[in-house]
């Protein structure tokens, strides 16, 4: 089974890179190959080109380390296209669900299957372990800005803010399914969640933005953002600590 990429939101050359990738996998993996799967921005309207990610889930029937070999120069190759491969054997895809729950129910949003089976229509995810784990990864990311400030000086804030911004939006994702039954398209995923969680969306849009460079900010501009930043991320955490 494949699909049609042009139906996608990539740009011809990442297109095309992405079908050089699964044919130069499928080539090397032969019958050890279940399922190549793209997921994340490249299937969704959110995909910025020269920003994002494309995500691949390569899906094995075993991955020792002779598999392993076989993937290296094609995975080097895909490298220049920002393409991200995750490899995965059956076996642990599904006993994995309930160990990283909102990377997968994060997956289940928007995927296009590139060959093989559909690995992800039959998965199982419980809200107890999407819940848990929402309350584990907020606090991460509040543990790791703390962190950042105080090793950094209080410097390079933008970077931080930047990188930790796609994570917390994936994390509000699953709380929005979790506290309402469905969830919200991505664009609508900030205001959503800040009218559940009390905290100004325009917080977030800000730090989204930067990820793009539609704004610039000062010294001083960078660290008030980094500072509302935490609170916001704070305040979530202890929400979601409080959630049943």
């Amino acid at each position: 089974m494949t699909t049609d990429l042009t139906t996608t939101a990539l740009p011809s050359a990442e297109q095309n890179a992405v079908a050089a990738f699964y044919e130069s996998i499928q080539e090397a993996l032969g019958d050890a190959l279940v399922s190549i799967v793209l997921y994340g921005s490249a299937t969704r309207e959110d995909y910025k080109p020269g920003i994002s990610d494309v995500n691949i889930l390569v899906v094995t029937k075993h991955l020792d380390l002779p598999t392993m070999k076989k993937v290296l120069d094609p995975v080097a190759i895909s490298r220049q296209y920002a393409i991200a491969p995750f490899f995965l054997t059956n076996a642990n895809l599904h006993s994995s669900t309930d160990i990283f729950p909102i990377k997968f129910f994060v997956m289940e949003e928007s995927y296009r299957i590139l060959m093989g089976h559909d690995v992800l229509r039959d998965i199982e995810i419980g809200p107890e372990h999407l819940r848990l784990r929402c309350e584990q990864e907020t606090m991460n990311i509040l543990l790791r800005l703390r962190r950042y400030y105080i090793l950094h000086s209080g410097r390079l804030l933008i970077d931080a803010m930047s990188r930790m911004i796609n994570s917390l939006i994936d994390i509000l994702y699953v709380l929005v399914w979790l506290k309402q039954g469905s969830t919200v398209p991505r664009r609508q995923v900030i205001e959503t969640t800040a009218k559940i969680f009390d905290f100004d969306a325009e917080i977030l849009r800000n730090i989204t933005a930067l990820r793009t460079t539609e704004i610039s900010l000062s010294a001083g501009d960078a660290e008030h953002l980094y500072d509302q930043f935490l609170a916001v991320v704070s305040g979530i955490a202890e929400q979601v600590n409080q959630m049943e």
